[in-house]
C-alpha cells in the first residue's frame, strides 16, 4: 500500500504542477490581428491626412510576417504596389550584405586592412600608421567626413563610381583634402558618412573581380527573385517609376524632379518596389534565408546586426526612430524611405517627397510613425524572455513542495 500510495501522490503532484504552470509555458507565435483588421478605412484616411501635411504625393507600404510579405498597399497619385522608388540609403544594407557574402566565401577576414585589397592607399592622415580595416569601414569608424562642397563639385564634374573614391580619399586625388578626415583614431569612434557605403561597394568589386552591379544582381537580386530591382532608371518605363518631388514653400508647389542615376552605387544607387525589398528584408529577419535560399550565414547576420557603437551595427541601426526598430531609414532627399523590423514584423515605407524644407521632415516622421505604430498591433503574442527563463525557477520549488507534502502525509499515515 505504501508504494501504491506514493505513486498516486507523486503522479498527482506532477499533474497539479503542470496545470499550475501551463499559463507560463512558452507558446507558439499567435497573431492577435490580421492586416485587414488594422489597415482599415480609418487608417487609410489618417495616412492621407498625414501625407497631405508632409506634402507627400505617393506612398507604398509593405508588411512582412517574418517569412513573407502578407500585406501591401499604396496611396496618393501613384498608388500601385508595383511602383518603383529610389530606395536611397537603404542601398547601403545591400552593399554590406554583398561584402559580407564574400567574407562567408572565405575571401577576406573582417579585420583585414583595406589596403590589402584596394589598388591605392587609404589612410587617415591624422593616424597614418594605423591601418583601416574592413570592419572600420562597415562600422563607419575610420574618421572620414567628406564635405558637402566636395560632393557638389564631384556631382558637377560627373566623376563616376568608383573613380570618385580615389579622387577624394587618396592623397593624390584631385579632390583630396585633409579636411575630409577627422582626428579620430580608426576603430574607436563612429562618424557616419555616405562614402563608407560606396567604399563597401567598391570592396565588393575588387575582392570579387566583378562590377558591383553585376555581383549584386547575380548573388542577391536574382536568387531572391527581385525582378523589379535595378541600378538604372532607364531599365523601367516612366509609368513604372514613382515621380520625384521637392516641395517649394515659397511658391507652395511640389516641383517635379528629373530622374537620374546616382553615382554612389553603395549609398543610393538602387531602385526597387516594396514587394522586392520585402524579400531582402526577410533575409535579415530570418537569419540569412529567404524561401530556402541562403544569402548570408546565420552567424554573419548576427555579426552585422550586433551593436558596435551605441545603437549602430554594421550599416544597420538597432533603434530607428528611437522606437526599438531595427534596419535603416533615410530622409530627407528625393524620398524618405524606411526598412524596419521589430519582433516578427517587418515594415517597408517608400515616399517620393524630398524634404528639404524645414519642418517637413518631422511631418514625414509623423506619417511613418503612425504607420509603424499601427503595424505593431500585428506583433505576435509571445511570452517575454524573462517569463520563459523563469520557468525552471518556478517549476522546481513547486515540484519539491508537492513531493515533500506527499512524504509527510505518508509518514503520518504510517505512525
Amino acid at each position: 500500500m505504501k508504494k501504491k500510495q506514493l505513486r498516486k501522490i507523486v503522479l498527482f503532484s506532477f499533474i497539479l504542477t503542470a496545470l499550475m504552470l501551463s499559463p507560463i509555458l512558452p507558446t507558439s507565435r499567435v497573431f492577435a490581428l490580421t492586416p485587414t483588421d488594422i489597415f482599415d478605412a480609418e487608417f487609410d484616411t489618417q495616412v492621407e491626412v498625414l501625407m497631405s501635411a508632409a506634402k507627400v504625393k505617393s506612398l507604398a507600404l509593405g508588411v512582412i510576417n517574418g517569412t513573407e510579405e502578407f500585406y501591401a498597399t499604396g496611396y496618393g497619385e501613384q498608388s500601385g504596389t508595383d511602383i518603383v522608388y529610389y530606395i536611397t540609403s537603404i542601398s547601403s544594407i545591400v552593399a554590406a550584405t554583398a561584402l559580407l557574402q564574400l567574407m562567408d566565401d572565405g575571401l577576406f577576414d573582417i579585420n583585414d586592412p583595406v589596403n590589402d585589397y584596394l589598388p591605392w592607399i587609404l589612410r587617415n592622415p591624422y593616424y597614418p600608421s594605423t591601418p583601416l580595416t574592413i570592419h572600420d569601414i562597415l562600422s563607419e569608424r575610420a574618421g572620414i567626413a567628406i564635405s558637402d562642397e566636395i560632393l557638389e563639385a564631384m556631382n558637377v564634374d560627373l566623376v563616376p563610381f568608383p573613380d570618385f573614391l580615389y579622387e577624394t580619399l587618396n592623397e593624390n586625388g584631385s579632390y583630396y583634402s585633409v579636411d575630409s578626415w577627422l582626428d579620430l583614431e580608426p576603430g574607436t569612434v563612429r562618424k557616419g558618412a555616405f562614402i563608407f557605403y560606396d567604399l563597401a561597394a567598391y570592396l565588393v568589386e575588387v575582392i570579387s573581380g566583378q562590377p558591383y552591379e553585376q555581383y549584386v544582381t547575380n548573388n542577391i537580386f536574382t536568387p531572391l527573385g527581385m525582378t523589379n530591382t535595378e541600378f538604372t532608371y532607364t531599365n523601367y518605363t516612366l509609368s513604372q517609376l514613382a515621380k520625384q518631388y521637392i516641395w517649394n514653400s515659397t511658391s507652395s508647389v511640389n516641383e517635379e524632379q528629373s530622374f537620374y542615376d546616382y553615382v554612389g552605387l553603395g549609398s543610393a544607387g538602387i531602385l526597387s518596389t516594396v514587394g522586392d525589398l520585402s524579400k531582402f528584408l526577410i533575409v535579415h529577419m530570418n537569419n540569412g534565408v529567404y524561401d530556402s535560399v541562403r544569402i548570408l550565414e546565420e552567424s554573419t547576420v548576427q555579426l552585422m546586426h550586433t551593436n558596435v557603437d551605441g545603437n549602430n551595427a554594421l550599416f544597420w541601426n538597432n533603434n530607428v526612430l528611437n522606437a526599438g526598430y531595427h534596419g535603416f531609414s533615410w530622409g530627407p532627399w528625393i524620398g524618405a524611405q524606411y526598412m524596419l523590423t521589430k519582433a516578427n514584423i517587418g515594415v517597408i515605407v517608400f515616399t517620393n517627397q524630398g524634404l528639404w524644407e524645414e519642418g517637413y521632415a518631422g511631418k514625414t516622421n509623423d506619417l511613418v510613425e503612425y504607420i509603424i505604430n499601427t503595424a505593431e498591433e500585428l506583433i505576435p503574442l509571445t511570452p517575454t524572455p524573462t517569463d520563459e527563463g523563469s520557468f525552471g525557477f518556478i517549476a522546481i520549488p513547486l515540484m519539491l513542495g508537492f513531493l515533500g507534502t506527499a512524504l509527510l502525509f505518508i509518514r503520518k499515515r504510517n505512525k
